[in-house]
């Protein structure tokens, strides 16, 4: 595959090595000593008469030395250089703000590639956010409380977290179901050895026979989040349960996987990947077209705004653009996540932070969770390994109204670190929401026949149901997929799926009849708020 096209002037977006590091909107560069004062005091009483003392020594050691330098002095008094001598007026000015008792912070200086590691306690506030105040109220508000939490992150909990293993989770008719065939996919079919932790908020959404059904079978470990103290008071019933999850694993290093998400071969390999070692986290690029934020969310992050940038309708926070813009990153796909907690440590408190509060971020700026790790890594100032591979989609395909034939991907087939090959499929528009609808009724619904790869830079197109022939369109009910994404690029591959991926879909519909006939699995069983695992659309 080639990689992305041209990057703009001025950017250190660099997609084909798989790293977002320094650029020129705020992300990783110096801050000035003035900036980083100016951000401390929004968390800080200010102490009487301190205060313009040490604005006038940071403005002295960011402006005054250069200037003074350029005028020649340097020559005639054979003067070290400029950074010399910014340095040393820098460490003046430490050691009076340490001999009047207030704590010091090194402003943030540009990371190598792969420098992710740098103690929390040492890192700067948000970069640049301190720069300009936000017109609308809430909004500013916010901006203002990341700035607070990004300058007092906790350091790693060191002994806590322990190992490798991955992450889920599952609750309600819907959810059990696709974390069951997943779950049965990676030890039986793949016979894959990691440890798996599950989470889930509370009994009423998953009976303690199902979980003891699934620890015995499939060595698995069923976490409670409401039952957790750090998850007490935190609305997790949606999105943001993710970033806790991962957060209060027992493992060090999390492979998580949304249920409906399933490799095509064992993932264990993933930690040895180049780019996550390097980095500590491993994400994958959605299609390049789709938008889930507001453009409000770069002010929030004290980041500028991209020149043009197709914005949702009101009330609206996904987009679908006809065009792949070079000016806004991809975005992720959190549908896998490959993170290392002391690595990413500092990034993933922002994270936790952002979907703490939820009714917020994920109401005013974000749609779903995927681009609030983009963010959380933004303000923590550190950086990520993005795989270079584009995603592509696999589905079913049909001639329509006398043209070339019409493919609708149900299924997002996202690659290999290194090589391409198909890696992970998720199930993003085609979900196993419950075990008959894809095993009966009209008999057995295959979803994974085509494969659908076009150039990086081609945008994909959203389709639904009334759109296109229903023999496109899988499960019994139509509830069961009711959307679809068709390539629009001219040359895109179109091509019977490999052989192991229609392997892997046989096992799977095996495991919904073995699901459908468990004792404890519903059939027409009482819905209600006390039980919603025995609700239907749940």
């Amino acid at each position: 595959m080639k990689k992305r096209g041209a990057k703009p002037a001025g950017q250190h977006h660099r997609v084909g090595e798989g790293v977002y590091d320094d650029d020129e909107h705020g992300q990783n560069v110096k801050t000035t000593a003035a900036e980083v004062l100016e951000a401390r005091q929004l968390r800080q009483p200010k102490r009487r008469g301190l205060t313009p003392l040490l604005r006038v020594l940071m403005l002295v050691s960011s402006a005054v030395a250069p200037v003074v330098i350029s005028r020649g002095l340097r020559g005639s008094l054979s003067l070290p250089s400029s950074e010399v001598v910014h340095g040393a007026l820098g460490v003046l000015t430490q050691g009076l703000v340490e001999a009047l008792g207030s704590e010091w912070w090194a402003p943030a200086t540009a990371q190598p590639t792969g420098a992710v590691d740098t103690p929390p306690s040492r890192r700067a506030p948000l970069a640049r956010a301190a720069q300009s105040k936000l017109a609308d109220t809430e909004l500013e508000e916010w901006r203002v409380k990341l700035l607070e939490h990004s300058a007092a992150l906790p350091e790693y909990p060191e002994g806590r977290f322990n190992g490798r293993g991955i992450v889920m989770s599952a609750g309600r008719r819907s959810y059990f179901t696709s974390a069951y065939v997943t779950i049965r996919a990676l030890r039986s079919h793949h016979n894959c050895t990691l440890p798996i932790e599950v989470f889930y908020n509370g009994a009423a959404e998953l009976p303690d026979t199902a979980i003891r059904h699934m620890e015995q079978a499939y060595r698995v470990k069923f976490v409670d989040v409401t039952a957790m103290a750090e998850a007490k008071g935190v609305d997790l019933r949606g999105y943001q349960l993710k970033a806790f999850a991962i957060q209060l694993s027992s493992f060090e290093e999390v492979l998580w996987l949304d249920s409906d998400n399933i490799p095509l071969t064992d993932p264990s390999f993933l930690f040895e990947a180049e780019q996550y070692v390097t980095n500590g986290a491993l994400f994958w690029p959605d299609f390049c077209n789709m938008i889930s934020f507001r453009k409000e969310t770069f002010g929030v992050f004290g980041l500028a705004e991209p020149l043009k940038y197709q914005q949702p309708r009101p009330n609206k926070t996904t987009i679908w653009q006809n065009e792949c813009l070079e000016t806004i990153e991809t975005e992720l796909e959190t549908g896998q996540v490959l993170l290392h907690k002391r690595k990413a440590w500092a990034a993933l408190q922002m994270i936790v932070f952002i979907n703490r509060h939820h009714d917020f971020f994920l109401k005013r700026l974000f749609k779903g969770d995927k681009m609030t790790f983009h963010f959380g890594f933004k303000a923590a100032g550190q950086a990520y390994g993005l795989v270079s591979h584009v995603p592509g989609s696999i589905g079913l395909a049909a001639d329509h109204l006398g043209d070339k034939q019409w493919f609708c991907g149900n299924t997002m087939a996202q690659r290999h670190p290194t090589d391409g090959s198909i890696l992970f499929l998720h199930r993003t528009m085609s979900k196993y929401k419950d075990a008959e609808s894809y095993t009966k009724r009209k008999g057995v619904y295959r979803a994974w026949k085509f494969y659908a790869l076009q150039p990086p830079r081609d945008p994909w197109q959203l389709m639904y149901r009334d759109e296109l022939p229903a023999a496109l369109f899988v499960g019994a009910n139509t509830g069961d997929q009711y959307e679809c994404a068709r390539p629009t690029g001219s040359k895109v591959g179109l091509e019977r799926t490999p052989g192991s991926v229609t392997k892997l879909e046989t096992s799977l519909l095996r495991y919904l009849g073995d699901l459908e006939n468990l004792p404890f699995y519903p059939k027409d069983r009482v819905c209600n708020a006390d039980s919603m695992f025995f609700c239907a659309n749940a």
